[in-house]
């Protein structure tokens, strides 16, 4: 992750870096793959949630919420869901197959 929002790979071999995706207009904050699904799920400071097919970096998906921004991004192999937690203290949860959210609730 760059700070420029852009998302690279970093060769071992030869300390290359190599920018594979450029979308979001500020900071990657968080990333997390859902290898059932083949995606990437990143977060940014640019207040959006990017979902991206791993094998074509496209992207797939955008989620914006009003007036809040995500803070963090989770998910498992398991199944079609991930999680993400606000600054509101929201958390919610979205479904990758549907493109929507499915569950949120305020953290108390």
């Amino acid at each position: 992750m760059n700070q420029d929002g852009s998302i690279g790979i970093l060769k071992l071999d030869d300390s290359s870096f190599e920018t594979i995706m450029r979308s979001h207009s500020d900071s990657i904050v968080c990333v997390c793959v859902n290898s059932l699904l083949n995606v990437l799920i990143t977060v940014s400071d640019d207040n959006s949630i990017r979902v991206w097919h791993v094998d074509s970096l496209a992207q797939v998906s955008e989620f914006l919420i009003s007036n809040e921004k995500a803070l963090c991004v989770s998910s498992t192999d398991h199944n079609v869901f991930f999680v993400a937690g606000f600054n509101s203290g929201y958390i919610r949860v979205f479904d990758l197959q549907k493109y929507l959210i499915v569950y949120f609730s305020l953290y108390s």
